[in-house]
């Protein structure tokens, strides 16, 4: 079978297509977790420092830390 045959290259083509789609959906998944995980730590950190909330180490580390965790997921996957 010739190796160069344009329906197999076009089977090839269309499998490889199907695999980057799936990635991409679990990309996109990750992404929205990672904005999620962003926003509530600046929510967090807003209502602390607004005084809304008793302040306490704990949550100011946690909320930092839910910023730096998204943040660093987004950067991971570009």
């Amino acid at each position: 079978m010739d190796e160069n045959n344009p329906i197999d290259e076009i089977s090839r083509i269309e499998a490889r297509l199907e695999e980057l789609a799936e990635v991409s959906e679990r990309c996109r998944k990750i992404i929205l977790v990672s904005k999620a995980a962003i926003a509530g730590g600046v929510a967090l950190l807003l209502v602390m420092m607004l005084g809304l909330f008793g302040s306490s180490q704990v949550a100011t580390i946690g909320s930092i830390a839910m910023v730096l965790v998204g943040r660093f997921n987004q950067i991971e996957r570009i």
